[in-house]
Parts: C-alpha cells; structure tokens; sequence
C-alpha cells in the first residue's frame, strides 16, 4: 500500500468514526461536545473549547474564547471545515505543568474544525458575545431538483 493510499485510508477511518460519533450522540441526544483541550507550546497557542451541531439546514460551531476581543478573531472557511484564530488580550499563564512543574504562557487560540456536511461560506454569519464565538454555517443541499422540459 502506497503512502497516499494510506492517507486515503486513513482518512476514511477518521471520516467514519467521526460520522459514528455524531449518530451516537445524536441517538442519545448528546451534544459533540469536544472537551480535549490541546496546545502548541513554542508557539504559546490553545485550542478552544468548541461544539458543533448539525441541524437540518444549518450546521451551528460554538467556541469558547475566553480573554479575546472581537477585533482579534479570523475566521476562515471553505466547504468543509472552519479555521478560527484570536489573539488574547493578555497571556493565560499556567504555573503548574502536570510532573514537570513548569510554567507555560498562552497568547492565542486557534482551531480547524471539519465539518460533518458541506457548507456555503460565503453565507456564513458569526456572533460573539461574552467569551462565545458561534458561528452559523448553511449547509449546501445534496439534492438537486431536475425539471422536466
């Protein structure tokens, strides 16, 4: 198997899970809520806190910024995924590093999230209010209606 197939594969697998996740969430009516929270230390850049959830029409993509001014947030879109970045407005400091003891600074959030169904970004509307990012994304129909000459 060629590197790229691998990709493909792998690909797939995430692609799969991912859709699994959401029918079991949906199912129970959970929310997808992705409480992981990860971090680029060299870079001094969180991941936020974020949620997504697919109605019938709309997808809705909530994310926690916390310390951000509206002005500082970017928002990028394509079909399939969202980017969000923001500069806080002062350095989030932790002091104790799980064993290590160390003390790591924060200056920035940024976050790629894909999406569980195609979008229209151009269509695309955000809030924020309060810490609170939410993004409401139309999805792009699948179906198309044929007419009849």
């Amino acid at each position: 198997m060629s590197e790229d197939e691998d990709y493909g594969l792998s690909e797939y697998i995430d692609r799969l899970l991912q859709k699994f996740r959401r029918e079991f969430n949906r199912f129970f009516q959970l929310p997808d809520l992705t409480t992981e929270l990860s971090w680029d230390i060299e870079e001094g850049c969180m991941e936020p806190l974020f949620q997504v959830q697919e109605r019938e029409n709309e997808i809705i993509v909530t994310a926690d910024l916390p310390l951000v001014r509206k002005e500082s947030i970017r928002i990028k879109a394509d079909e399939q995924s969202v980017e969000i970045s923001a500069e806080t407005v002062r350095e989030v400091v932790y002091e104790k590093w799980w064993a290590a003891q160390r003390r790591k600074s924060f200056c920035r959030f940024h976050k790629r999230i894909t999406l569980p169904a195609k979008i229209i970004p151009e269509k695309a509307k955000a809030n924020f209010k309060n810490g609170i990012l939410i993004l409401t994304l139309p999805k792009k129909k699948q179906v198309f209606e044929i007419k009849i000459d």
